[in-house]
């Protein structure tokens, strides 16, 4: 009886698999070419430094000689204001206390930089950020 069932289950799978009905549907596109509906952007510009952020650290970093040991990454969040200014500058990450204040001030002397863009009116609003500002050992001379 057993085999029935399975016989049976058998020949209805395999009877519905030979059935199938592909349809592709006609999809038409229609564009207006007086439309007055502003393109939404699918990712909200983020706030942005006005050329190589890297290069700049690289060039601007005063690395403390009492820490010229320690290696590490100190990570730092700020808020970019609507004008590009840079201010509530917040260590969520330190290292050493004297890398932490240099991490700081090399981000207080930044530029200002690109806002952030609101996603719907496309103008510049305050956006928070966070980079990690790289120590390396200094090189013996």
């Amino acid at each position: 009886m057993s085999i029935y069932v399975f016989l049976l289950t058998l020949s209805f799978y395999t009877s519905k698999g030979n059935n199938i009905d592909i349809n592709p549907t006609k999809i038409d596109v229609i564009v207006e070419k007086d439309s007055t509906d502003k393109p939404m952007l699918l990712v909200p510009p983020m706030p942005s430094f006005k050329g190589d952020l890297q290069k700049w650290l690289r060039k601007n970093t005063r690395r403390p000689e009492a820490a010229d040991t320690i290696e590490g990454r100190v990570i730092v969040n700020f808020l970019v204001q609507k004008d590009g200014r840079i201010s509530d500058i917040k260590i969520l990450k330190g290292l050493h206390p004297l890398l932490d204040a240099e991490a700081i001030r090399l981000i207080r002397s930044m530029p200002r930089w690109n806002p952030a863009l609101d996603i719907w009116t496309l103008k510049p609003k305050d956006e928070r950020f966070t980079i990690a500002v790289v120590f390396k050992k200094r090189d013996k001379k």
